[in-house]
């Protein structure tokens, strides 16, 4: 419902902005027709760190669920019949046997040819209450191609120590669902091929201990859900190819220093690529799970992770660490919570980053071998120990195993890092070859690094830089020019504790000229690592923003901006995360999870993890009663005569009145009542009591009331 309350200090969607890939989606719900007077005006040029927004709402968590649940969207489905391929079913990882990776086989399915308009990775999770699994990393791989990578919920009474906790309280049997938006990867499904499943663990190590004799464990099930292409309506464009650096993959490239890569020479590349993309997962390990609060580094620089990305030994972009934070132990001086039943941001679903390779593309399609890499910068040179898991032990005397040779293993000790990337090719369709080279690069081998070994610890590492290249296409000359900004500020762990502060700015504006037509998008991410005492809020505050905007030919076009924080209150049980997004066009999504997150060493007779609110729609809601207050100013600036004036707002205040009603969901009466607004600023255009660019804004506007009505959160009718 929307409520007259709101004001526009209510439209916290610009609070902590990000935005996305800057892809409009289709909306499956009622609608007045497609986009008017588009004219090509509000470009998409999707690139360097890009993220493509999703406006679902996933079902509502009930107050008092112990059940794990994040804020984020499920991903936007279109109105066409899908078809289903089921990858594998119930697999289940056992801690006692190392949980090694297991094969599956995908073959695509008669029933579900392509091109379709969007391909969804759906992921179930359960585990047994008993199971020793925290924050285990799972991953998903087809032919060596990263689908999937996360960590696992903490199963068990999420509290104390488990498998062994005989307390009062009832255990939790953990369920979770996850999806991914895999459409622009559809070539990739076009064949049958062979791919790899991995839940890694180390259950067999101290109080995560699980006896030999004891087979419980995480379940996984996966499958592939393809929506057709509606007729009449154009197939989205996706990738002609994506490949992995690491085809046969079953768990990433383990690094622990700087010189180690994850490196792959391709020897037959496409002759007419056009534009070409590396998605990047990087994910610490061990020490390393807490980089930013670490004093292990490799030279001096404390809390300093980032990734370097070469082609052909050229530095061509790079990859800043993110501190992802698990569900055992979130670190970074925040208390040792389980994050239970709210993740942290991302933990469920890590978030791919992409760097933009476009300006190699002409290079790239010379025919000859070409080698793309990833290393790490400021690795600290710890190596873990590749252990065999156990065969048989005391079911009593936990992390006193002496393992045995097994199916699987375990890496401990040591800090590493697994690393993944998909290189995502884009083919010039007019032109059998293309050619180019970069002109510009910047970018230097390593970072700027400045570090302030005095209390308190500080370390800087920055980054400008600019890459451009051109490739010579069927259509002419494009070129591609990152201007790109990157500055990571850390305050680091020393003898006096020093709570955690680090900050990750990545800025980059990508510019696509191709003689004339010029577009550009200009993206800024950050991430967030903070302790309250370094905020004004007095919050540890932990997750990501993004915002970004586009531009042709000096116009400013599309925008989109996404928030993803989690929030505790020190020295409580309380934590808030909030997911809020929206765009140019009217597209809005806002949930907010409030939860107790008792931590483990709570005595019993102790609360429970629980979810305590949930929010759904407020800053769209705000948001709608700006947009609304904005066109009847609109429509009273216009120049109209009192009674076309008046007429035309009785028609806005009869569709707010409706989105305010009570009884019932009236927002499909609205959008008819609106409709009927924009026919009557046409009819007012044809008698010339309006222009056409009067006209023209006021329909705009009113369509983009639209499209926030159909992103508001479910309501009952």
């Amino acid at each position: 419902m929307v409520t007259k309350t709101m004001t526009k200090a209510c439209r916290a969607v610009a609070a902590a902005l990000v935005a996305g890939a800057l892809v409009v989606v289709p909306n499956a719900q009622a609608s007045a027709g497609p986009p008017p007077g588009d004219d090509g005006s509000a470009p998409v040029v999707t690139g360097a760190a890009s993220i493509v927004p999703q406006w679902t709402y996933g079902n509502r968590p009930e107050v008092g669920s112990r059940q794990p649940v994040t804020a984020e969207p499920t991903v936007d489905r279109p109105g066409t019949a899908p078809c289903t391929v089921q990858l594998f079913t119930d697999r289940k990882f056992v801690p006692r046997d190392g949980a090694p990776p297991q094969d599956y086989s995908y073959s695509p399915s008669a029933k579900c040819a392509g091109p379709w308009s969007k391909v969804v990775l759906e992921s179930d999770f359960r585990a047994d209450p008993d199971a020793a699994l925290y924050d285990k990393t799972a991953q998903l791989f087809l032919g060596g191609v990263t689908l999937y990578y996360g960590t696992t919920a903490g199963p068990g009474n999420y509290q104390e120590d488990y498998p062994t906790y005989t307390g009062p309280n009832p255990k939790v049997i953990p369920q979770w669902h996850e999806e991914n938006d895999l459409t622009e990867y559809s070539a990739l499904f076009a064949k049958p091929q062979d791919g790899k499943v991995h839940l890694d663990n180390d259950a067999w190590q101290g109080s995560y201990f699980t006896p030999a004799t004891v087979d419980h464990g995480v379940y996984w099930t996966a499958k592939l859900v393809f929506y057709p292409v509606a007729s009449g309506n154009p197939a989205p464009a996706v990738a002609d190819e994506v490949r992995s650096l690491d085809p046969n993959t079953d768990e990433g490239k383990v690094v622990w220093n700087d010189s180690q890569a994850l490196t792959y020479t391709f020897n037959d590349l496409p002759r007419n690529l056009e534009r070409v993309y590396l998605d990047v997962q990087r994910e610490g390990q061990r020490g390393d799970e807490f980089y930013n609060t670490s004093t292990n580094s490799a030279a001096g620089g404390r809390g300093v992770r980032e990734f370097e990305v070469k082609v052909d030994g050229q530095p061509a972009g790079v990859v800043p660490a993110y501190p992802y934070k698990y569900t055992y132990s979130n670190g970074g001086g925040y208390r040792n919570r389980n994050w239970a039943p709210v993740p942290a941001v991302s933990a469920f679903n890590f978030v791919s980053y992409r760097v933009d390779l476009s300006p190699f593309a002409g290079v790239l399609s010379d025919g000859q071998p070409h080698t793309v890499s990833i290393n790490g910068y400021n690795l600290p040179d710890a190596a873990p120990t590749r252990t065999p898991v156990f065969g048989s032990c005391s079911t009593t005397a936990a992390g006193l195993c002496t393992p045995q040779p097994g199916p699987g293993y375990v890496l401990t000790g040591g800090s590493f890092w697994y690393l993944m990337g998909n290189l995502v090719l884009y083919r010039d369709h007019g032109a059998t070859t293309t050619s180019g080279e970069v002109t510009v690069n910047t970018l230097s081998a390593v970072p700027t690094l400045e570090v302030n070994t005095a209390t308190p610890r500080r370390a800087v590492v920055t980054h400008d830089h600019v890459i451009s290249g051109y490739v010579n296409t069927s259509h002419g000359k494009v070129v591609t020019t990152l201007d790109q900004k990157i500055k990571l500020d850390t305050n680091i762990t020393n003898a006096a504790n020093t709570p955690v502060n680090q900050l990750t700015e990545y800025v980059v504006k990508t510019t696509v000229s191709n003689g004339a037509d010029t577009s550009s998008t200009t993206v800024n991410l950050n991430y967030l690592d903070q302790n309250g005492v370094n905020r004004a809020d007095g919050l540890n505050t932990f997750g990501w923003t993004y915002a970004a905007q586009a531009q042709r030919n000096g116009v400013a076009g599309n925008w989109v901006e996404i928030s993803d924080l989690y929030t505790t209150v020190p020295g409580s049980d309380l934590a808030q995360q909030r997911y809020v997004a929206s765009d140019a066009s009217g597209k809005c999504y806002d949930r907010t999870l409030e939860a107790d997150v008792s931590s483990r060493t709570t005595p019993p007779p102790a609360k429970q993890a629980s979810i305590t609110k949930v929010s759904d729609g407020v800053a769209c809601e705000a948001l709608l009663l700006d947009e609304f207050a904005n066109l009847v100013e609109d429509v009273k600036s216009s120049g109209l005569n009192h009674g076309n004036t008046n007429a035309l707002t009785v028609k806005l205040d009869q569709a707010l009145k409706l989105l305010q009603s009570t009884k019932g969901d009236k927002s499909g009466a609205a959008v008819a009542v609106l409709t009927g607004f924009m026919t009557q600023v046409r009819g007012l255009e044809q008698a010339g009591k309006l222009t056409a660019d009067q006209a023209g804004r006021l329909v705009d506007a009113a369509y983009r009331i639209i499209t926030t009505v159909n992103t508001l959160p479910p309501r009952a009718s």
